[in-house]
């Protein structure tokens, strides 16, 4: 009679392999990858940049469906989906050996084990020592891939630009803030880095100045004076500003007043943090960047859903800056701990750069977060490119 043989699936654990031997800058690549998909999507959208695959697998429950992976799938690959349940490891476990029957003999399998639960991650464990896949974990907060077979390492390539972190959140880009898009800021980088100097004599224009750029009205003629400061705005968008005995001009400044109120602070921290860019120590940088809720086949159209004055990503996370040229109100921190939730996710970062020192409860509340940090005051200019580099590096806060 037809006997059945099991096959010595032992000699194919992890403990009788060799190790690999991983050259800097080199690629793995995979007939097939298994994303465990949850909450949090970074780690499935870095497995896909990571590991050229011809075919994408995501493991995924009801709860979250992996639909939105669709826009990140490279060309000419394939996408899957398996559907378990999420707190079953032996439902992981069959569906995955199922898919992975139905594949030729011999194929490449890569297991990415850094989504979904944990009892997702025990069921595809066991059915990626049983086929012989290469299971792997993105460590972000030093830079790094895991492979668990053998714990060799390497370093995460990541994402090169904001867009892709906010698509992944279910958003589109409606304003892409590139400094070069709007060439006014450059002819007035000079003005910028003064009023920097400045700020607290500009402060006392901020009321009345917030009053004009709220009218939705960037070309309407204004002048305003104190005893030591005065700004107006022109029929010709011609913007001046005196600041004791000097004087300041702006030609073709139609949004002067928005400028003078707090558009002055947001490029001053572009100025102050693009030479990381240009050194390649952070990936992308923009400001003034506008999100809108991504278009549905019910609704085609864009409708804006938040302004971020910079952000900025090191390839593996979202960092997101909210500038306060005026006083900081506990409003502005609830603000941006819900930015960095919604968009950038449980590794994302937010920073407060104020102009002046937030008061005693405001800066509580932001010493008590874990993943918010900020700087204000004269020790801005020399604090916060240095401290960005070292939360780069270190993948933690300063």
């Amino acid at each position: 009679e037809p006997e059945e043989v099991r096959l010595p699936y032992e000699l194919l654990v992890p403990s009788s392999r060799k190790r690999r031997v991983l050259v800097p800058g080199g690629r793995e690549e995979f007939d097939a990858v298994f994303h465990l998909f949850g909450e949090q999507r970074l780690p499935s959208l870095l497995g896909i940049i990571q590991f050229p695959s011809r075919r994408h697998v995501f493991v995924s429950s009801p709860e979250y469906p992996p639909n939105c992976m669709r826009r990140f799938i490279p060309e000419g690959a394939e996408f899957a989906e398996l559907s378990v349940n999420p707190f079953d490891p032996m439902s992981a476990n069959v569906e995955i050996l199922r898919a992975v029957a139905a594949m030729p003999p011999g194929a490449r399998i890569g297991f990415n084990l850094t989504g979904g639960t944990k009892l997702m991650f025990a069921g595809a464990h066991a059915a990626c020592r049983k086929v012989g896949g290469v299971p792997f974990y993105f460590e972000t907060r030093d830079h790094s891939v895991v492979f668990l077979d053998d714990f060799a390492t390497m370093e995460v390539r990541g994402a090169d630009d904001v867009d892709r972190f906010i698509e992944l959140g279910g958003f589109s880009v409606s304003r892409r803030g590139l400094w070069n898009d709007e060439p006014i800021r450059e002819r007035r980088r000079e003005l910028t880095e003064i009023l920097w100097n400045e700020r607290s004599r500009i402060a006392k224009l901020y009321r009345n100045l917030s009053e004009i750029a709220g009218n939705r009205a960037p070309s309407r003629e204004f002048h305003i004076e104190t005893e030591s400061v005065s700004a107006s705005l022109d029929g010709d968008n011609h913007g001046y500003l005196r600041i004791g005995r000097d004087e300041y001009s702006v030609d073709c400044c139609p949004d002067f007043a928005a400028y003078l109120c707090g558009g002055w602070l947001e490029e001053y921290v572009h100025l102050l943090l693009d030479p990381l860019k240009q050194a390649g120590e952070i990936r992308d940088l923009r400001v003034g960047l506008e999100v809108a809720w991504a278009p549905s086949r019910d609704d085609p159209s864009l409708v804006a859903a938040q302004e971020f004055d910079v952000v900025f990503t090191d390839g593996k996370r979202l960092f997101i800056i909210e500038c306060k040229a005026g006083r900081v109100l506990n409003e502005d921190v609830y603000k941006l701990e819900n930015s960095v939730r919604n968009y950038g996710g449980i590794e994302a970062r937010g920073i407060l750069v104020a102009a002046f020192p937030p008061p005693e409860p405001s800066r509580r509340r932001l010493r008590s977060s874990k993943n918010l940090s900020y700087y204000a005051g004269r020790g801005v200019p020399e604090r916060l490119a240095r401290d960005v580099t070292a939360m780069v590096l270190r993948r933690g806060r300063p």
